[in-house]
């Protein structure tokens, strides 16, 4: 059976735009994962701080050991739980701020990663860019982003 030119390259070219296709695939939920942690974070980073002003703030205008009567049975326990309620939700607060760069960093990342295929794909259906160039742009996306791709 004789294979010509043309068939050759049609079949090159939808095997290119399946392999970009989840390639695009792979990165858009790369994306939306970062994009569902950074906003989780976000909350973390605003509520911690403001629960632990809240809980600091009560026990000053309450005093501690009325603001959490059941810690009593220990010398100023309200207090102290007061403390390490306040403390533990800024330490919360902090850590979250630190993971949440981390993740707008990889977000950043994913959507330029997006973006790139995206625009390949649209060159691959425009016919803008050659066969060559398409497969050398695809390498270098895919040797920036290889950790959106696997």
């Amino acid at each position: 059976m004789a294979v010509d030119a043309h068939n050759t390259t049609q079949v090159d070219q939808s095997a290119f735009a399946q392999t970009l296709k989840n390639s695009l695939r792979l990165a858009k939920a790369q994306a939306a994962r970062a994009r569902r942690l950074d906003i989780g974070f976000f909350v973390i980073v605003i509520v911690a701080p403001a629960g632990a002003a809240l809980i600091a703030t009560l026990a000053a205008t309450v005093g501690g050991n009325d603001l959490f009567p059941l810690a009593t049975g220990v010398d100023d326990g309200g207090w102290k739980l007061a403390c390490a309620i306040a403390a533990l939700l800024s330490f919360i607060a902090t850590l979250c701020s630190a993971l949440k760069n981390r993740v707008e960093n990889q977000l950043t990342h994913s959507k330029a990663c997006v973006g790139r295929l995206l625009a390949l794909e649209m060159a691959l259906t425009t016919g803008h860019l050659s066969r060559d160039e398409m497969l050398r742009d695809y390498a270098a996306v895919v040797q920036d982003y290889a950790e959106f791709l696997a």
